[in-house]
Order: structure tokens, then sequence, then C-alpha cells
């Protein structure tokens, strides 16, 4: 499965167009700030791909819900927009409300910097925005491959790889000074760095 995240457009919807042409995710995660935007083309192009939006703090009251967790494979996701837990000061608050609901992996806006790190073997990962971008020269976004897979596979190895790829919007080269290999450790249930 392809995982698209996405962040912050701020109405720019040709970067999702581009994006959805350019990935062709099977399921894209939208962290907040004009979640309509993301509803809004997967309704007008009827792309039939699985599409989860949440709201942030410049979407309208009811546009989208605060924050979802969904689950994906074997692991519990979390995704918000950050505006609630302060994720502009730090980010503990979001890493107590991931630790709550034990969620594996965190995803969450808001910010407009592309982050990605691990704390306590729980995975947040911030796309940047693909709009307004900030701390980084250029709109950005993240795809993750095989998330549904990974800790699944029956196979001897303990340890399973996973490829977070921030993409830049304009051209979807890699941004390699960002991206990162994290590993799920599949007897303590948690990811760690390379």
């Amino acid at each position: 499965m392809r995982i698209c995240l996405i962040s912050d457009s701020h109405g720019n919807r040709q970067a999702i167009a581009t994006i959805l042409q350019r990935e062709q995710p099977d399921l894209v995660l939208h962290a907040g700030d004009h979640a309509a935007d993301m509803q809004s083309f997967d309704t007008k192009h009827k792309s039939g791909r699985r599409v989860m939006s949440v709201a942030g703090n410049c979407d309208l009251p009811g546009v989208a819900e605060l924050e979802k967790i969904l689950d994906i494979g074997c692991f519990r996701v979390f995704l918000s927009h950050g505006h609630r837990y302060r994720v502009k000061e730090n980010y503990l608050n979001l890493f107590y409300k991931a630790e709550e609901i034990q969620a594996n992996v965190a995803v969450f806006g808001h910010t407009h910097v592309p982050t990605v790190f691990v704390e306590q073997g729980r995975l947040f990962v911030n796309p940047g925005s693909v709009s307004l971008p900030r701390g980084y020269r250029t709109p950005t976004y993240v795809v993750i491959d095989d998330l549904d897979t990974v800790g699944l596979q029956n196979t001897s190895s303990a340890e399973h790889a996973l490829s977070i790829r921030f993409l830049r919007v304009s051209d979807g080269t890699l941004c390699d000074d960002l991206s990162a290999t994290v590993h799920w450790d599949t007897h303590k249930h948690q990811f760690r760095w390379d």
C-alpha cells in the first residue's frame, strides 16, 4: 500500500492534483489546514482513493474531524493537525496523546516544517506544507510504501526497514536531507533509527 502524507495545503489544490497524479497512492492522509482541499479534490475527480482528512486551525468548524485514529496493518496511526497539542512549542503533548491511545505512528502538520523522528519507539512525521513551506526551501510531502505489511511478513527477521520519503512538490524528487529509514522491531513492537 502506498500512503501519501499531505498537510497545510491552504487552498493549493493544484499541488494536491500534481502529487496524486504522480504518486497514485492507495491512501492519502491530509493533516489539516484546508482539509476541504482534499475532500473537494476527491469528490470532484472521483479518484477512488481512500482519503482521510482532519481539520486544522485554519479550517471552518465541521469541515472535518479534529483527529482520527487508523489501524493500518499492525500499526495504530494517529492523525492530527497538531495545533491542539501546541506542536509549535514542542512535541511533548503530541507524544503523550500518541502514548495514551497506543499509537505507533503520529502524523501531524501545523508547523509547515518537514520533520521525522522516533521517540520512545513511536514514529512522528510532519510532511511539511505543500503550499507554504517553513524551515525548508521548497514545499514537501511524504510517501511511505508498505506500512500495511511491515511487521506482518512471515520471516525470521526481527526487524523490518521502513522508508520515509520526503519529496518536492515541484518535481517529485527526493529530499535526501529529510528522508529517513526507520526499523520496526517485531519483538519489542517499536520503531528505532537506522
